[in-house]
């Protein structure tokens, strides 16, 4: 058997690009080093990669798919958790978003019936992009905020939860495209290009006319 089953085994099950791949392992290999001595800190690294990171994908994918639905009654949105594939993922509906879950730190939302739809206006562009990060800003708000509500056994929580939903604003605010290496969503444009590309076809539209 290859001795290097089970890092196959994390990239794949997890679905992670390979930054976060590396990283993901990283903390495994120093956690086995340390001969499993710190409890208190294996467990604060278990709630970031198995409660934070996918709750704050959900709140993030959540912000579009809201963008998505107020666009149009008829509107359909799918969150996907990790690749776009559907397959071998936890499928349910809740209203008009469908969700297709794994455990994975990256993810999608999309219309999902975007065929039966008029095309969206630059106005509804701009909505459903910046739904994304503002979800993502609103988020970390609310936990910085409920940290100063609870007792002290919570606000470590908390604490990490803000912190991670402002990184995923951040991150995705910029105008950039994601790097190649990206497992999933290299080579596509971030939120913050996305809609800074509406916005300067939104100008060229108000020049012309």
């Amino acid at each position: 058997m290859n001795k290097w089953w089970i890092n196959d085994l994390i990239g794949e099950y997890f679905q992670l690009e390979r930054n976060q791949e590396i990283y993901f392992k990283t903390i495994i290999f120093i956690l086995l080093i340390k001969e499993i001595r710190n409890l208190q800190f294996i467990i604060e690294v278990i709630i970031v990669l198995f409660i934070h990171l996918p709750l704050t994908i959900l709140i993030h994918e959540m912000g579009h798919a809201i963008g998505i639905l107020t666009s149009s009654k008829k509107a359909e949105a799918d969150i996907i958790f990790g690749s776009l594939s559907k397959e071998k993922k936890l499928k349910f509906k809740i209203g008009r978003v469908n969700f297709y879950v794994t455990m994975a730190f990256s993810g999608f939302c999309c219309v999902a019936n975007i065929e039966e739809l008029a095309p969206f206006s630059n106005r509804q562009e701009l909505i459903i992009d910046s739904g994304g990060p503002l979800a993502s800003l609103v988020g970390s708000i609310l936990f910085l905020g409920s940290s100063y509500l609870f007792s002290e056994e919570y606000t470590t929580f908390l604490d990490d939860a803000a912190f991670i939903n402002f990184i995923m604003f951040i991150i995705n605010v910029l105008p950039y495209t994601f790097p190649s290496y990206n497992r999933h969503i290299g080579g596509y444009p971030t939120d913050g290009l996305r809609i800074l590309n509406v916005i300067k076809e939104m100008r060229k539209n108000k020049i012309i006319n």
